[in-house]
């Protein structure tokens, strides 16, 4: 993804088939920020249904173990869900990181 309006410094941190994971700068708020974006060969009307009702369910659990969600944006027709940025990495990349 080259462009989500209002966020600079993209930073690609995980991706698979269903989704790509950014870091990236907010622009209004000078603080960074996790940018869950649906892929484009996998968004079909039930499964942006399905990715809008995932923010909202996530957005009614007040847990400190919960990444909280901050909103949700279109980059045309496709959903991205905003999310604080608490420094981590990837499950995929902590795994291969220890030696088990």
């Amino acid at each position: 993804m080259e462009h989500i309006e209002g966020y600079t410094h993209l930073e690609l941190v995980s991706e698979n088939s269903k989704t790509l994971i950014y870091r990236a700068l907010c622009t209004q708020t000078n603080r960074h920020v996790i940018l869950k974006v649906m892929s484009q060969n996998y968004a079909n009307a039930t499964k942006i249904f399905l990715f809008n009702k995932e923010f909202e369910i996530v957005s009614n659990i007040h847990s400190p173990f919960v990444i909280k969600p901050i909103e949700l944006i279109q980059n045309g027709q496709i959903p991205i869900m905003v999310l604080e940025d608490i420094g981590g990495i990837s499950l995929h990349d902590y795994i291969h990181s220890k030696k088990f």
